[in-house]
């Protein structure tokens, strides 16, 4: 007899073990399928993985992308503020969040959610660029060309660098 309750306890941790893993692929297949154009695929997996106990902040992030990408803006800001809730560590679903503010045009708290998102990672190349757009569209002029000036010092040698800075002064 306990013999037989090695071998289910050593079965019960390779199952364990084996969907932890196939739920990183999954979400890494979603994420292809994201990228490439598919929110139709990456749904039909999504919407399984997001069902299992306890829910996946990256699951219910990466649904929130494919359920923008076919349109449906109320599912995908319910997902994206959950996934939040259940790890507010996700420095992605914040850009996402601040995207999300800005085509409401609410600035204030689009440059919150920016803001922590630079807490998460704060040498991430975009910081100083998504905060300074934001802060051009508010009519903070002194303040967005110092995020400017700042993101152009980390990308001296980029032409793309000095490109995009140059359109957001155009587009405001």
């Amino acid at each position: 007899m306990p013999r037989l309750l090695v071998l289910m306890f050593l079965f019960l941790l390779i199952s364990v073990g084996l969907s932890a893993q196939t739920n990183t692929e999954l979400l890494a297949r979603s994420q292809e399928m994201i990228d490439g154009g598919d929110a139709n695929g990456a749904l039909e997996i999504l919407n399984r993985l997001v069902k299992k106990k306890p829910p996946s902040a990256e699951a219910l992030l990466l649904r929130s992308t494919a359920l923008f990408m076919v349109g449906d803006l109320e599912k995908g800001r319910r997902d994206l503020d959950r996934s939040l809730e259940i790890d507010p560590q996700l420095r992605q679903a914040w850009l996402n969040r601040a995207a999300l503010d800005l085509a409401d045009q609410d600035y204030s708290n689009a440059l919150e959610a920016l803001e922590r998102a630079k807490d998460l990672d704060p040498s991430a190349p975009d910081n100083d660029l998504n905060i300074g757009a934001v802060q051009l569209l508010q009519g903070n002029l002194q303040q967005a060309s110092e995020h400017f000036q700042t993101y152009l010092q980390a990308n001296s040698t980029s032409a793309n660098a000095f490109y995009l800075v140059a359109t957001n002064y155009a587009m405001a």
